[in-house]
């Protein structure tokens, strides 16, 4: 199946990368077998990069596509004595490169319970289509039925292995890009932004006759605490939200599996970041975000051929800055909602109890989530720090 321009932007870049501990250890075999049955309604899931003679790159359905890889238990260590956070062995990385696995999940017991690794390519989903899948794998746990993905974008309902070919694409599954881009280069660091804080500038704000939201409260602290540590002495410095568009657009079904969004681009020019009260800067997001959900704005700069979302690059809001550009973005996306109702998946023996660091997939990133006590998690990645 062709990559949608949406799709193609992440060849070679970082994988997600998440991380839980659960106390109490579930049937390891269960949740395999769960994995598994779930896999073939989300078969986008199972796909391994592949690169056509033409030079496109493409996925393709393999048996081995996603991978569920069981570690040796860990002996003789409490959970306080495993790093969660750096250990590539209880969550086996994704490299998004040609011939190699885009989803793999690794379990690994420990004396104190179980340790599920989740590692995922953005090439075949976004975080919609994550929380998507994972519900779906935690319902059939749980021997609870689950809402069905759209058969929009599907090897059973889609591209076939024979239209590809019969277009005059040879695939080459052994053409190897050299290494992730950039990874080498990323530093990675975390923070906690708390209720309170946000709760404060919310009502500052309301005094103010301003309504903006926590996510937009949180982009704003980072920009003035953040923007010239990763960017310094920028000119032009471009904020990047994603807007998730499924229920935006009519021709995308709301279970498409895969990526749709597009971006909301915030331009801030001088030292408009520095001089800007962290409540404008919110504000001055708010509205670049509400902008680009207008359903008809949607509308107008996507087209769907069939499975494939296309972006009418030209027609966007701030269109001359649509290429990505790590002297100038910073991206901050959100999970929020989905940690909100998720923080981690039940398996039938309850929640877990702790998480890793979530790894990000590109320079300049900053990714939200909310911890249990509320406050929300930042993962930052930056090639500056």
């Amino acid at each position: 199946m062709p990559l949608s321009m949406l799709d193609a932007q992440f060849v070679g870049a970082d994988s997600f990368k998440l991380v839980f501990y659960y106390r109490k250890s579930f049937d390891i075999d269960h949740v395999y077998r769960s994995f598994r049955k779930v896999l073939q309604d989300f078969d986008i899931l199972s796909s391994r990069l592949v690169r056509a003679d033409t030079g496109d790159f493409l996925i393709q359905q393999t048996k081995t596509g996603a991978l569920f890889v069981i570690q040796p238990a860990i002996k003789n260590k409490d959970i306080n004595q495993i790093d969660l956070d750096i250990n590539e062995e209880i969550a086996v990385k994704v490299e998004a490169l040609p011939g190699r696995p885009m989803l793999i999940v690794t379990v690994t017991p420990i004396d104190s319970g179980v340790i599920l690794g989740l590692s995922y390519s953005h090439i075949i989903a976004d975080g919609y289509t994550l929380d998507m899948f994972c519900s779906a794998w935690e319902a059939v746990a749980q021997g609870k039925t689950y809402k069905m993905p759209s058969k929009q974008r599907s090897y059973k309902h889609g591209f076939s292995e024979n239209q590809i070919m019969r277009k005059g694409m040879q695939i080459n599954v052994n053409h190897h890009l050299a290494s992730p881009r950039n990874s080498e280069k990323y530093h990675y660091r975390e923070i906690n932004v708390t209720k309170e804080f946000i709760s404060s500038i919310h009502e500052k704000a309301q005094d103010q006759g301003k309504l903006i939201s926590e996510f937009q409260i949180v982009n704003a602290y980072l920009l003035k605490e953040y923007s010239q540590k990763i960017l310094p002495g920028k000119d032009i410095v471009t904020v990047k939200n994603p807007v998730q568009i499924r229920k935006l657009h009519p021709d995308i079904d709301e279970g498409y599996v895969g990526n749709a969004f597009v971006d909301s681009i915030t331009v801030f020019q001088g030292n408009e970041i520095e001089n800007k009260s962290l409540i404008d800067i919110a504000v001055k997001i708010k509205n670049s975000i509400r902008q680009t959900k207008n359903c008809e704005y949607i509308k107008r700069v996507v087209t769907v051929q069939g499975s494939e979302i296309i972006i009418n690059t030209e027609l966007l809001m701030n269109s001359k800055y649509f290429e990505a550009d790590p002297n100038r973005d910073i991206m901050i996306t959100s999970l929020l909602d989905f940690s909100s109702k998720r923080n981690g998946w039940d398996f039938g023996t309850g929640k877990p109890c702790r998480t890793g660091k979530f790894q990000t997939v590109g320079p300049n990133m900053f990714l939200l989530m909310r911890n249990n006590d509320g406050n929300i998690n930042v993962s930052i990645t930056s090639l500056s720090f």
